[in-house]
């Protein structure tokens, strides 16, 4: 049984924490909004008179912004699964070779779009025990920023170290 004094303590965590998401998300998304508001707006008033290849730049344009709004709703409603579970403790063994080719499956449009080559420099047979969903959300993060912040056409190095008391997984 908690006291009074750490249920106030676990409500300030979790109010911080909740704030902190809020205030993130916020950010996150009004960027793509106001990108959106401004192309919808050239569009309604050059309608009429707008080049056919310029309306379909500008579609695309919102196609895009649409396609990482939506990632970013994805993002908060998958947090929002993780922290629940996270409560549960759900702990499942994984193999790091099937979570990331998944990851990279469901990436595949953005890499090949950035013409870029994903390196595994990892043993294909390492097992992680963990909470897969949050493992998912934490790796799918890491490539998609990589992918994302990197140059068109270079490589992105998947690497995973072992030792006896820790895991070092990097993405660069």
């Amino acid at each position: 049984k908690l006291s009074n004094a750490e249920l106030i303590e676990a409500y300030k965590d979790i109010k911080q924490s909740r704030d902190m998401v809020f205030l993130i998300a916020s950010h996150d998304l009004r960027s793509p909004f106001s990108g959106l508001l401004g192309l919808a707006d050239m569009l309604v008033s050059g309608l009429s008179d707008m080049p056919e290849e310029q309306l379909a730049e500008y579609l695309g344009a919102m196609r895009d912004s649409l396609k990482n709004t939506y990632r970013i709703l994805e993002n908060l409603f998958e947090l929002g699964r993780i922290e629940r579970q996270r409560t549960e403790k759900v702990i499942e063994t994984i193999p790091l070779k099937l979570l990331f080719e998944e990851i990279i499956n469901e990436l595949a449009s953005f890499i090949k779009k950035k013409e870029m080559v994903i390196i595994h420099k990892y043993d294909e047979e390492v097992v992680l025990e963990a909470n897969s969903r949050l493992l998912e959300f934490v790796f799918k993060n890491f490539l998609s920023n990589a992918v994302k912040y990197s140059e068109r056409g270079s490589e992105i190095v998947i690497d995973f170290k072992v030792s006896d008391h820790e895991s070092i997984i990097s993405v660069a």
